[in-house]
């Protein structure tokens, strides 16, 4: 994998990586047509001792994931979901949420949403907690402060186990956290 950033082509592919000269045998091509024949997903729940997964960031990838896995899996695959703490455009994940949001409106966040789905829909899931890759310059201004993007997760981990508790959840129940929390994982 790439340590840079460079800017993307129409097609979704690195303009770097378009420029390097490679075998007729290996075409680029861009990452829906790589997994054309077996999506990620599927490839991904073909690994038996998978542990968790720490990108989910959509019911969409939720249900696919849920659905590509065994119905004899032993477990549930623990999942974390992504949320994007730094508000980067180039991060994937979904939004923070705030003990400052009413809530009815948190209720209706995606992130509440993507969670419920998956403690009432795919029982071949197990949402074990959440993840962020903060930004960059958080990390660097660390050791002077807070990591405000690590404190925004950790602020959202609580909104979000408050919401599934007014929901009916239970983390007793086995479908979310450990330990009665929801865990974090933080790069």
């Amino acid at each position: 994998m790439c340590a840079f950033s460079f800017p993307r082509t129409s097609d979704g592919i690195s303009s770097a990586l378009c420029s390097l000269k490679r075998p007729k045998s290996s075409p680029v091509r861009p990452a829906a047509a790589r997994n054309t024949r077996t999506p990620l997903t599927d490839r991904r729940a073909a690994i038996p001792n998978l542990y968790a997964i720490q990108t989910v960031t959509s019911i969409k990838a939720a249900s696919a994931l849920n659905k590509a896995l065994p119905a004899d899996r032993p477990t549930p695959l623990n999942i974390l979901l992504q949320v994007n703490t730094s508000g980067e455009d180039a991060k994937s994940g979904v939004p923070p949420l705030s003990a400052a949001t009413p809530d009815n409106e948190v209720d209706a966040a995606e992130l509440v949403q993507v969670a419920r789905y998956v403690v009432t829909e795919c029982p071949r899931l197990r949402l074990q907690g959440l993840m962020t890759i903060g930004a960059l310059e958080q990390s660097l201004a660390a050791g002077a402060k807070e990591n405000e993007d690590f404190a925004r997760l950790v602020g959202t981990r609580d909104v979000l186990q408050a919401a599934l508790a007014r929901a009916g959840f239970k983390p007793e129940e086995g479908r979310w956290g450990e330990d009665g929390r929801l865990l974090l994982s933080m790069g």
